[in-house]
């Protein structure tokens, strides 16, 4: 994975982990392009570290709009928002194409004009409210789709895969 990723980074690894096995598994049934989600947790205030629950309604997370303006003066600068690095070395090794459609600078004009209780919602404590109530109408579970996220890097326990990892390899 540390090869295919051009990184030894827990950060990065811990990233790419599942990537990593999603994409070999899809490509032995044939598949060669993939659309990845990178961004949508920043575009739509679904990290922890906004701590939107604890924002009064009505009031905008600073934290959260220091970010998105943030994104949106690196993609004024140089042509993109988030560093894909790491996506990028991945499909050259992996000889795939990975599509990064929330990387576009119209997700992010978007995301600036939704009302905040479309981002998150201080009651449930969750962000992401706008793209769980779609899931929700088209057809997937509301107990799915208002699952606290979990990532596969901070608090995930991340660092005991990688040694197990490491063993086996």
């Amino acid at each position: 994975i540390m090869n295919s990723i051009g990184s030894f980074a827990a950060m990065q690894v811990g990233a790419a982990i599942n990537e990593y096995f999603c994409i070999n598994e899809a490509k032995k049934k044939g598949y060669d392009t993939f659309f990845m989600g990178t961004g949508v947790d920043t575009l739509f205030a679904g990290l922890d570290f906004y701590n939107l629950g604890k924002v009064a309604k009505g009031r905008r997370c600073k934290k959260f709009w220091k970010e998105l303006n943030f994104i949106l003066e690196q993609e004024r600068k140089i042509g993109k928002g988030f560093d894909t690095t790491r996506l990028n070395t991945l499909a050259q090794n992996l000889n795939v194409e990975i599509r990064l459609p929330f990387e576009r600078a119209e997700w992010y004009y978007f995301v600036k004009r939704l009302p905040d209780e479309y981002l998150y919602d201080s009651n449930l404590n969750l962000g992401k409210i706008i793209l769980r109530k779609y899931g929700v109408f088209k057809g997937i579970s509301k107990k799915h789709c208002f699952m606290p996220k979990q990532g596969t890097q901070v608090g995930s326990n991340i660092y005991s895969v990688i040694m197990e990892l490491a063993k086996n390899d």
